[in-house]
C-alpha cells in the first residue's frame, strides 16, 4: 500500500531500507516511480540522499524506533570532513 501511496501522491523519490521495505520499493517501481532506491545501509541511504537532494527539497525520514532511522539524518548532515 505504501508503494501505491507514494506514486499516487506525487512523491518524486523513494528511498527504502531493510528487508521489510523491499516490497514497498518493488511496488513503487512497478507502479512507475522512476526514482526508487533500496539502500543497503543507513550510510548508503544518506549517501544517496546527498547525491539526490537539492536545496528546497523536503525529505521525510520515516521508520520504527528499532530501525534507527536517525542514523540516516546524522550521516546526511555530515560534511565531507566528517563533521
Amino acid at each position: 500500500a505504501i508503494g501505491d501511496f507514494v506514486v499516487s501522491n506525487g512523491i518524486d523519490v523513494l528511498v527504502t531500507l531493510g528487508d521489510l521495505s523491499v516490497a514497498t520499493h518493488k511496488r513503487a517501481k512497478f507502479m512507475g516511480l522512476q526514482d526508487a532506491y533500496h539502500a543497503r545501509s543507513h550510510k548508503d541511504a544518506a549517501a544517496f540522499l546527498k547525491k539526490t537532494a537539492k536545496p528546497g527539497d523536503v525529505v521525510l525520514v520515516k521508520g520504527s524506533r528499532a530501525a534507527r532511522m536517525e542514523k540516516i539524518i546524522e550521516e546526511f548532515g555530515k560534511n565531507k570532513s566528517g563533521d
